[in-house]
């Protein structure tokens, strides 16, 4: 009985890690489809959300297309770390960035001025950006592999989240 606990416990250690290794290829898949252009749907902590490159504009054009959303409402960056927006927060006071830093990871959104630093395709017509550090665990690997992306949630502008 004890052989065939330990059996049992292997497997199960065995398809855990198998899961993790599926899991990783799948992020790295989706950092491959994302750098080449593609507009990728994943999990976040809430909903699922629909994301791709904030640099590549086709690509936000095309998620924007198929949200239905119009560019001017902006979108959201998210991170898997606050280092990878130092670059909106070199004149920022300390305080403030203590303040995000003690809210992130999680479900936590900030609007920051982007000082004309980003497109408007992801700014839309305001003056301010929308930033989180994702907590999610799938989606922070994703972010440490390609960097900040966009993400909004996947359902057509003005619909139920999905």
């Amino acid at each position: 009985m004890v052989r065939q606990s330990a059996l049992r416990l292997n497997c199960r250690q065995d398809l855990a890690e198998r899961q993790t290794m599926v899991s990783s290829w799948r992020v790295q898949q989706a950092a491959q489809d994302i750098r080449a252009g593609a507009v990728i749907a994943y999990p976040t902590e809430a909903v699922w959300g629909l994301g791709c490159d904030p640099w590549d504009e086709e690509a936000v054009y095309r998620l924007l297309a198929i949200k239905s959303r119009p560019v001017e409402k902006g979108l959201i960056l998210i991170a898997d770390n606050i280092r990878q927006f130092d670059f909106l927060f070199e004149d920022f006071p300390q305080l403030w960035l203590d303040r995000m830093a003690s809210t992130w990871p999680g479900p936590n959104t900030w609007l920051v001025p982007h000082q004309n630093l980003l497109p408007e395709w992801i700014t839309g017509i305001h003056e301010t950006v929308a930033l989180r550090v994702t907590d999610h665990p799938t989606v922070r690997e994703l972010c440490a592999l390609v960097g900040p992306l966009i993400s909004t949630s996947a359902n057509p502008a003005g619909r139920p989240a999905a």
